[in-house]
């Protein structure tokens, strides 16, 4: 079973997270996934781009609060 400490930081991480805009600039369809899942979970507002061209439009129209990208990208 869950400590009832973990639980409460637990919650306090999905609330403070829970409004987050976010851009996912990803080229692999399965990190693509996997990440678009957890972020759902995590009620963060995204947009997903494919790769580093695709993303530079997102970042001159919106504001994101983080951007989330690995370091090989084409």
């Amino acid at each position: 079973t869950e400590r009832p400490e973990k639980k409460q930081e637990t919650h306090i991480l999905q609330r403070e997270i829970s409004n987050l805009t976010a851009l996912l600039v990803e080229d692999n369809e399965i990190n693509r996934f996997l990440a678009t899942t957890l972020l759902k979970k995590w009620k963060v507002n995204y947009d997903v781009a494919n790769d580093g061209i695709d993303a530079i439009p997102y970042l001159k129209k919106n504001k994101y609060d983080v951007v989330l990208m690995d370091l090989q990208m084409p």
